[in-house]
């Protein structure tokens, strides 16, 4: 409780009167609150400090390491260059014609201009991802962005090496081989189409100043869930003319398919 003194000054004309309030020290401990209990005990405070901003050799390094891959890609882009050129216009001349897409199978010469087109797209993607989200990437993360090189083109290989395996697999259940063979295939094919529609919708942010990370990651997955559905049609298209049930369709679909993008969309989340 606060304690109150009087102090009395008195002269020859007038007399004050003065009180003052005057606390003591337990008064104090219990009205005056510690500056940190404005926030909870679950609150961390940290001050960046000047050690963690990459150094100027640090930035060189990293320019280094992409200016190398996108140089290697352009290596292997003017190499091939008369694969790529072969092999696009016909994807996406035949994107929505089965029919054509099976009988560019049947050319031994195609398939293998093909599956080189196939390769040099999995690069570009990978050349796309770290250009585009490489900034974001290290600021998020605090990990240098050329670290997505590898990153992506691991998740790449490695999706195609599960999908090659649950194929084998899968026509080795079934006893028939060639369906699950034309599915991987096919599947290049999309892959290339991937690629290929991604050039156009990485380059927008030159052209569109407001074009952010967030609206070019939301244009880029509308893009590859298109090019997904249009997959998984001809998917069935297969399946079903090699006279499988519908019922085995979506067996297919939701072990093959779906469950290792399930799977990897949840170790992305698992880090937010």
């Amino acid at each position: 409780m606060p304690e109150k003194d009087t102090i009395t000054i008195t002269d020859s004309l007038t007399c004050h009167y003065i009180v003052i309030d005057k606390l003591d020290h337990l008064t104090i401990k219990e009205i005056i609150n510690p500056a940190n209990s404005l926030w909870g005990s679950q609150t961390l405070s940290t001050t960046l400090s000047d050690n963690i901003k990459p150094t100027k050799e640090e930035n060189n390094t990293n320019g280094y390491i992409i200016s190398g891959f996108v140089l290697l890609f352009l290596i292997l882009s003017l190499l091939f260059f008369r694969e790529i050129l072969a092999t696009v216009p016909n994807v996406i001349k035949n994107a929505f014609n089965f029919r054509a897409q099976k009988a560019l199978e049947k050319k031994l010469s195609s398939v293998n201009q093909r599956n080189i087109t196939t390769l040099i797209g999995a690069l570009s993607l990978t050349l796309f991802i770290v250009l585009a989200f490489g900034n974001y990437f290290n600021e998020s993360t605090g990990i240098e962005n050329y670290m997505l090189i590898p990153a992506s083109f691991g998740v790449i290989v490695g999706y195609w090496i599960f999908k090659s395996l649950m194929l084998k697999f899968t026509g080795w259940i079934s006893k028939i081989k060639a369906p699950f063979k034309l599915i991987g295939k096919i599947g290049y094919n999309h892959l290339i189409l991937a690629a290929t529609f991604t050039i156009p919708i990485i380059i927008m942010p030159i052209f569109i100043a407001e074009f952010n990370e967030l609206l070019l990651l939301k244009l880029l997955v509308i893009c590859y869930l298109l090019l997904f559905i249009l997959y998984l049609v001809r998917v069935y298209q297969i399946i079903i003319s090699y006279h499988f049930s519908h019922f085995f369709y979506i067996l297919y679909l939701c072990t093959v398919e779906i469950l290792p993008i399930a799977l990897f969309t949840n170790f992305l989340l698992s880090f937010q």
